[in-house]
Order: C-alpha cells, then sequence, then structure tokens
C-alpha cells in the first residue's frame, strides 16, 4: 500500500463508562424529564464524569468567538468562553487559534465586511454550543442568590412523568434490540431518536400536565400521528400501566377516542379503567359550541344519552333542547330525558339569559323555522325572547311564524298588506321594539336605544326604511326632515357594525356586508328630505373616527359618501373641537395635530385628518374641493422640521391639485427617518442606514430610531431577509461608536422606556439572543459593573424581561440571569396596541415556566431559587397556580425540593374541580406509596 495514501479516519470507540447504571440513569432522566438535546447531554455528562469525550469548537465557532471577544473587549468587558455555558475554553487555547487563522490586516481593520462575517452573523440564531459571555460570578459576589437549590437527577427521577416513561424506555429498548437498525448505534441515542418514543411520550406529557385537553384539535393530530407511524399498539402497552400520569391521560383519551369514533381503543380503555365513565353531556357542550357544528357527532351523541336514559342536569337542558332542534328536527329525546318536575321551562329560560352575553340566538328554546316545533316549543311552556323573535321572523320573510308570534302578543294584523311588516300599526310595532330593548339594553345606545334598532333594521331589510321613517315620525312627532336627520345619525358606517347583529338576528355574515352596503343608497335617499349635513354627528364625528381607526366606512365607498354629504352642503373648511382632535391623535401620534403646544395651529380642518390617512382617496377628493390649500399647507410649516417635513415635490404635486401625483408619492410623501432606515437595510446599505441615525445623535429621536432597526432585525428571518444581517451589524457599530441611551433623560420617561421594554421582550419571544444582547448593552450605563451587576441599572428603572424570558427562550432566561437580573421579581409585560402601550398583570418567571409546561424551564427556575409561596398570578402562591393549572409534574418537583409544602397542597386540593380529581389523589397519596413503574407488554 502506497504510504502516502492517507489512512480511512477510524471512528472514535463509545466510552465504556456510559454503560454504568448511575450514568446510564442519569442520560435516561435528563432525557425524559427534561427534554435535552442529545448534544448537550453528552456535554454535561463528559463535564460531570471528567469523561474523554468533550466536544470540540469548530472554525466556524471560533470566528463567531473571535468577533465577540473583539466587540466585548471595546465595551469593556470581561469575557469568558465556554461550550454549552458548561465546559470553559481557556482563554490561552482561544488565542492560539486566533494567531493561526486571523490575518494580520482583519486584526488591524476588525469591524471590515467580508462573505464570511455575514455568513456567521446570519447564523446567530441558531446558538452556537460555544457562547461568550460574562465570567460567572464568586461565591462573595452571588450573596444575593443564596436560594439557590442543587436539584441532582434522583429528585427528577420521581417525576410522574419519569416514572410514565419506564414502560415505554423498556418497550423501544425491547424493540431495538430485536431490530437491525439497533446494530452499531449507541444506546445513548438509538432509543429516545425512535419515532414512537417522543410521540407517546409528548402524549403522556402534555395531557397530564393539562398542556392539552381532550378537545384540542393538537391532540386529534397526535393520535393521528399514531395511527400514521402504526404505533397503536405501543400506545396500548403504555396506557396499561397505572401511574398518576397515564391514569390522567386515560380519562381525557377517552373523551378524544369518542370524539374520533374509534371504537376498538375506547373499550380498550373503558376495560382498563371501568370506573370511568364518557362524558357524554359534556362532549354534547363541546359539540354545539364548536363553529360547524359535526352534525354525525351530535346525531350519535343523542342516540347514545337516549339509549342509556342519562337524566341531564339543569345547564345541560340547554345544549340538549339545541340539539334536538337543529340536528334531528324533533324534541321527543330532549322531552323524554327533561324531567319537568325537577326543572320548569322558566328554569331553563333564566339559566339562559345568565348566559346571554355568551350564547347565540339559536340556543333560544323557541327559535325554530319550523311553525309545527314552535307550537310544541309554546305548549312546553317556552315563551323567552318572542318580541326579538318576531323581528328575526320579519327580516327573514318566515310568514308563518310571525303569524304565531303575532297571535301570541294578541296584536292586530291587517291581512290586506303584502309585506309582513305594514300588517302592524306603528304603535305595535313600536311596543315590540321597546320590549326588544327593554329585555337586553347592552347592544343598544343608552339614551335612545330603540332609534338605534330601528335605524338597523331598515338597513338590514332596505324595504322598510319608509316605514321606519314613518315609525319615528309617529314616535318624534316632528316633521319627515327630523325624523330623516335622526335615521343618518344612526347609521351602521361601521363594519363589523355597533350592534352585534350576527348574535342577535342569527344573520349570515353575507346579510350583515348587504345591510352595510344599503347605507350609501339610504343615505342619499335620507338628505334628499332637506336635511342639513352639519347638523349630523355622522358629518362632524362619526365618519372621520372610523377613517383613523379602520382605514375604511365599512363596505360602503368613501369617496362618494362624502360627495353624497358634500353635495348635500356639508362644509369641508370645518373646524373640529381640540378635544376630538386629541382624541384622534392617540391613534394618529402626529405632531400636526398636537393642538395644545404653543406655535401650533388648532384650527384642525377634515384636510389635516385626511393627510395622515393611510390610502389617498379622501385626501385628493378633499383637495380638489378646497379653496384653501394654501392655507392647510402654511400650517403644516408650522411643525418643526425635525418632527415633521412634507416632501417639497409632494406639497408642490398638492399646490398644484395634481392627484395622480399625489397617489403616487403617498407613501413616500414625508421625510420619514425609520423609512429611510428601512429601505437602506433592505437595499443593505449599513453606513447609509448607520449615518440616518447618528444625524440625531444629540437628541433622544436616535434611542427611537435604534429601536426601529431593532424591529426590523426581530422580524427578518435569518439567511433568507437582508434586514436581520444588516440591522445587527448596524446595532454592533453603534454599539461600538459609544452609544449609550441612558444619555437621554428623556430615556427614563414611559413612551421611549416602554418602547424599549417592548424591543427586549419581542427581541426574547423570537428567541434572538444576539438581539437580546445588543440591546442590553445599549441600554447600560458604562461603569455600572461586571458580573452579577452589570445590568443594576436597567433593573433600578424598572426594565426585567426575565419572566418574558422564562415563557418564550430559556438560552435568554439564562444569560440574564447570569447578567445579575433576579429570578423572583415580578414584572409587566408591555404590550402595544392601537399606537399606545398598556401594561399586563404582573408575573413571575415561575409562573410563565409553569404556564409553557417546559420542564426545562421550571427546572432551571427553580434551581436559581424561584420561591414556591411567592404569590402567582391570581394564586396566593405557585404551589397553588401549579394545581389550578394542572401541572402534576411541576408539582411534584415542588414536593420533592421542599417537602414542607405538602401540608399547604392538601389544603388548597380540598376543593377541586372533577377534572382536577387525579392531581388530588397525585397529593394525597404522596409519600405514602412509590409510583409504580409497571411495564409494557
Amino acid at each position: 500500500m502506497d504510504p502516502n495514501v492517507s489512512k480511512p479516519r477510524k471512528r472514535a470507540q463509545r466510552c465504556p463508562r456510559l454503560n454504568e447504571p448511575e450514568i446510564g440513569n442519569e442520560i435516561e432522566i435528563l432525557y425524559t424529564v427534561l427534554q435535552w438535546k442529545l448534544d448537550d447531554i453528552r456535554t454535561e455528562i463528559n463535564q460531570k464524569y471528567d469523561l474523554n469525550a468533550t466536544q470540540r469548537a469548530s472554525n466556524r465557532e471560533y470566528k463567531k468567538v473571535y468577533q465577540d471577544l473583539i466587540l466585548r473587549d471595546k465595551l469593556g468587558k470581561e469575557s469568558e468562553v465556554t461550550i454549552g455555558g458548561i465546559v470553559t475554553i481557556p482563554r490561552a487555547k482561544v488565542d492560539r487559534w486566533i494567531s493561526r487563522n486571523i490575518t494580520f490586516t482583519a486584526k488591524m481593520i476588525p469591524d471590515a465586511r467580508t462573505e464570511s462575517t455575514e455568513s456567521l452573523v446570519a447564523e446567530t440564531s441558531e446558538h452556537f454550543k460555544v457562547q461568550v459571555r460574562t465570567p460567572q460570578a464568586s461565591e462573595q459576589q452571588l450573596n444575593f442568590h443564596s436560594n439557590k437549590r442543587y436539584i441532582p437527577a434522583s429528585v427528577l427521577s420521581k417525576l410522574p412523568i419519569f416514572q410514565a416513561s419506564q414502560p415505554l424506555n423498556q418497550f423501544i429498548s425491547q424493540y431495538l434490540a430485536r431490530g437491525a437498525q439497533a446494530r452499531g448505534k449507541s444506546s445513548l441515542s438509538s432509543q429516545y431518536l425512535h419515532p414512537h418514543y417522543s410521540l407517546l411520550r409528548g402524549i403522556i406529557y402534555q395531557i397530564s400536565n393539562q398542556m392539552i385537553g381532550p378537545y384540542e384539535e393538537s391532540l386529534q393530530r397526535l393520535l393521528d400521528r399514531v395511527d400514521e407511524l402504526g404505533a397503536r399498539e405501543a400506545l396500548k402497552s403504555l396506557l396499561s400501566n397505572n401511574t398518576p400520569s397515564i391514569v390522567a391521560t386515560c380519562e381525557s383519551l377517552l373523551v378524544a377516542f369518542y370524539l374520533r369514533d374509534n371504537t376498538e381503543m375506547l373499550r380498550f380503555v373503558s376495560d382498563l379503567h371501568p370506573s370511568m365513565t364518557i362524558p357524554l353531556y359534556s362532549i354534547l357542550n363541546f359539540a354545539v359550541s364548536s363553529y360547524s357544528l359535526n352534525r354525525p357527532l351530535i346525531a350519535r351523541i343523542l342516540k347514545d344519552l337516549e339509549e342509556a336514559v342519562l337524566v341531564p342536569k339543569s345547564e345541560d337542558l340547554i345544549n340538549l333542547l339545541f340539539a334536538s332542534k337543529e340536528v334531528l328536527s324533533d324534541i321527543s329525546v330532549f322531552v323524554k330525558l327533561w324531567d319537568q318536575k325537577a326543572v320548569s321551562a322558566r328554569d331553563i329560560e333564566e339559566a339562559l339569559i345568565e348566559k346571554k352575553n355568551f350564547i347565540n340566538l339559536r340556543f333560544m328554546p323557541l327559535h325554530t323555522n319550523n311553525p309545527i316545533l314552535l307550537k310544541q316549543l309554546l305548549t312546553c311552556g317556552f315563551t323567552e325572547n318572542i318580541p326579538l323573535l318576531t323581528l328575526v321572523a320579519i327580516l327573514k320573510s318566515k310568514t308563518e311564524i310571525a303569524m304565531i308570534f303575532f297571535g301570541y302578543l294578541g296584536v292586530s294584523v291587517n291581512l290586506s298588506e303584502p309585506q309582513i311588516w305594514d300588517r302592524l300599526c306603528v304603535e305595535d310595532f313600536y311596543r315590540i321594539i321597546q320590549s326588544v330593548v327593554a329585555d337586553d339594553n347592552r347592544y343598544w345606545d343608552s339614551m335612545r336605544r330603540e332609534e338605534s334598532l330601528l335605524v338597523y333594521l331598515g338597513c338590514l331589510k332596505t324595504e322598510m326604511l319608509d316605514y321606519v321613517i314613518r315609525v319615528l315620525e309617529w314616535k318624534t312627532t316632528t316633521n319627515r326632515s327630523d325624523a330623516a336627520l335622526t335615521v343618518i345619525d344612526f347609521l351602521p358606517f361601521k363594519y363589523p357594525p355597533d350592534i352585534p347583529s350576527a348574535i342577535i338576528f342569527d344573520l349570515d355574515p353575507s346579510d350583515i356586508r348587504n345591510a352595510t352596503l344599503s347605507v350609501l343608497p339610504a343615505l342619499k335617499k335620507l338628505l334628499g328630505f332637506g336635511v342639513d349635513p352639519n347638523r349630523t354627528s355622522l358629518w362632524r364625528g362619526l365618519i372621520w373616527e372610523n377613517l383613523v381607526e379602520h382605514g375604511v366606512l365599512g363596505f360602503v365607498p368613501v369617496p362618494q359618501t362624502l360627495e353624497a354629504l358634500v353635495d348635500a352642503g356639508a362644509d369641508i373648511e370645518m373646524t373640529f373641537s381640540q378635544s376630538f382632535v386629541t382624541n384622534l391623535n392617540i391613534t394618529l401620534q402626529s405632531p400636526t395635530l398636537e393642538v395644545s403646544r404653543p406655535g401650533r395651529s388648532t384650527a384642525i380642518k377634515p384636510l389635516d385628518i385626511a393627510l395622515l390617512l393611510k390610502d389617498s382617496a379622501v385626501f385628493c377628493f378633499l383637495v380638489l374641493k378646497s379653496k384653501d390649500v394654501d392655507g392647510f399647507l402654511q400650517n403644516i410649516a408650522l411643525v418643526p422640521e425635525e418632527e415633521f417635513v412634507l416632501l417639497p415635490h409632494f406639497v408642490h404635486a398638492v399646490r398644484d391639485r395634481n392627484c395622480n401625483l399625489i397617489r403616487e408619492m403617498w407613501d413616500v410623501r414625508f421625510e420619514n427617518p425609520e423609512r429611510a432606515i428601512t429601505l437602506a437595510l433592505e437595499k443593505e446599505q449599513v453606513d447609509v442606514a448607520r449615518e440616518v441615525i447618528l444625524r440625531y445623535r444629540s437628541t433622544w429621536k436616535l434611542i427611537s430610531l435604534v429601536l426601529q432597526v431593532a424591529h426590523n432585525v426581530r422580524e427578518g428571518r435569518v439567511r433568507e431577509f437582508k434586514q436581520y444581517n444588516c440591522g445587527l451589524e448596524v446595532l454592533q457599530s453603534l454599539a461600538v461608536e459609544g452609544i449609550n441611551f441612558q444619555e437621554f433623560p428623556e430615556f427614563q420617561l414611559h413612551p421611549l422606556l416602554d418602547e424599549y421594554k417592548y424591543a427586549l421582550q419581542s427581541s426574547i419571544e423570537s428567541d434572538k439572543l444576539e438581539l437580546l444582547k445588543i440591546l442590553l448593552d445599549l441600554g447600560t450605563r458604562g461603569g455600572d459593573g461586571i458580573g452579577p451587576s452589570i445590568y443594576l441599572g436597567l433593573q433600578y428603572m424598572g426594565i426585567n424581561p426575565v419572566p418574558y424570558a422564562a415563557k418564550y427562550s430559556l438560552d435568554c432566561l439564562k444569560f440574564l440571569i447570569e447578567g445579575g437580573f433576579s429570578i423572583n421579581e415580578p414584572s409587566k409585560d408591555v404590550i402595544f396596541s392601537k399606537g399606545s402601550f398598556t401594561y399586563s398583570f404582573p408575573t413571575t418567571a415561575l409562573e410563565n415556566a409553569l404556564d409553557s409546561g417546559d420542564m426545562k424551564t421550571i427546572s432551571y427556575v427553580l434551581r436559581e431559587g424561584a420561591d414556591i409561596y411567592a404569590p402567582c398570578n391570581w394564586s396566593s402562591s405557585a404551589i397553588k397556580y401549579a394545581i389550578t393549572r394542572g401541572r402534576i409534574d411541576a408539582l411534584a418537583l415542588f414536593l420533592e425540593i421542599d417537602p414542607g409544602c405538602h401540608e399547604a397542597a392538601l389544603l388548597l386540593v380540598a376543593g377541586m374541580p372533577e377534572s382536577l380529581g387525579y392531581i388530588k389523589d397525585f397529593i394525597c397519596s404522596y409519600g405514602i406509596n412509590a409510583c409504580p413503574s409497571g411495564t409494557m407488554h
């Protein structure tokens, strides 16, 4: 053999110590309970047991390490290099690699952009195993972390999910031992990479911890996957065991299999647990509340209920009656199961009245299109909502139904009239309207609710409009013009309209759309009665509020509506009140509308509002009609240039009334630094974006622009969106430049501070650790310290993203805790909506970890000293919160790390609902009997 030919490399032998029971058990626990990745498990085991399989860093990882070290050195930060946050790489080893691989030019010009640099930055979201971070603090520095806990693997092995996974582990191991695919593979990976393992383990964990319920589509998808992989027998063997997690899972699967009509699995679970019963009425409640009715399922439930003669509770009778009417068109099953001595018809109706906020009109007992069925229901004693149902029958032209109701109400009817509403005199019709709004006035204008309903009826059925005006003339004893003015003020220009007609009138969405479309013809007809549009609240406010809030007037064409009003005499030069303008500016956020500031124009007109709308149509219409365009432009010029500037070309187009050019330039009509930065990033013009930001170096505007770049970074997709690469490079260069938000006093005021908090939360939610680091550096005053005190300045300002990180990103959470943030400090999440920031209820890291249900995060938070006795959301403690959320594994971990909380847990489960019965059983039996692990057959 030619000695110059290189020999093929042999794969390193498997470390024999991995077969030791202690190590093998810990590997199993880290994967089963905490769901660690296999690479992380290898790193942990190698470091803990001093094995010789320590993972090495690649050249690409070293390049990223070098970049981070350069940036951190410029910021004066100490650094250490680790693998997976566990194994430390000596700095001398890093320096040796740098001397061999980094050229002299690259060292002298470290900021020079190269192709490799860009590609490395693009991969930051993949979280290199090799990390550069602030060195861990000494024990003396960690005095405020004195409550840290050590949670050994032996504790995790006592959790219910580990007990439930034991038979699954045995089954998969036996399966692999029999299969050829097990040969030559490490037991560290092959067992847990088997598709059955993660699927079945996930089903048990998510159901037993109430992360998914029996009615959720996600569970049905998991069961579909079981069938696709042929894992039904494996699932049967797993469910045959009797651990707390598996018993809880069987209760939910009983419902899920019934929904799937899977007779085989349903019978199997029922045989395993004879005491478990199928909650047919609960399933019926779910079926009738679904967006679209599953008629075959409901028919099957009704058949099973009739055969079992299951007497319903009073709250179940509502859905039983609805299902019988809608699916069977027959109420015989309902009548058979209804104990009228125990629950009267009036009791059912009163229960419906209590649920009015949540229930559809179709659930009303007397709602039906079948005259025979309606008579049967009246015979049963139902009487509620007859006036409202009468209006529904009129709107839907259900003459037979309407006539039955007319007879019940005792109103006189003129049968010679062809239209059903014309058969009623206006006095009787108005009394019906009064009865409807008296029964439930939540949906109507508090002062003139009868008028609101009348006008909406006229729009829903335009043939009724003349009749509606006649009713209003009779009621108000005014002339036709004033009655028409009233109708105009109540026209439903919004979509969806204020009145929830789909709930009240049981209409299809197309009916609501047609009602909105009929508004413009109705408006033109009403204006023809001599109405002065300047007297209407429609022109003086409602139109502009809708355009600002929604950009549209429902389905009503905006220019045609304005044209109808202006042709009828509406004044386009009217001036809005200052309070009205201030309210609009809450959404628009424009300096041109800040009427309370000195030197600003207080004469805000429709043209000023139209300039700020998303669409140019209204502005073009008003420009062509306006006689004072120059005055409009002069008022705009009063706003300082650093706050608001119109492009000169756009100003010329407005002055010339060139609507074609106005439409063409509409999206770029403002000199907007935010837009300039976005365009520069899209074109990969890093220097241009940086220069735009630095123009505002001496003003607080710089902070907003930097956060705009951060927004582009977090919204960008790695490798596929250019803004991600360029945005990070811009932010890194600004940090090196020495930009610091603390230099600006405005940073500590609410608008900017809230925007900064929101940017931190968004970077965490998108799991962009690199972006989070840069944002924290930009908000940290130089000299704030190193180690655990590095972000103390931010904490004193009330900035604490730790709870948010516990919800979305464990990597970000670890970074924040290493930087000195407290694990127990509650925080209010910042929520951006409609142009302003609001705050959520105070949350803690432990609360959000419990919400996520992720045991990796929960165990980490507890290791860092989270207080399980502190208030948690609406609960008095995390113990109670874990119980109410059904987190059985987290609760078990609480009991293991602090046995003293068992007594508190016993008191808390005393009044638990039936759905949490397995939690109660687990707590009551804790410490008495060990959980049986069982075997799979």
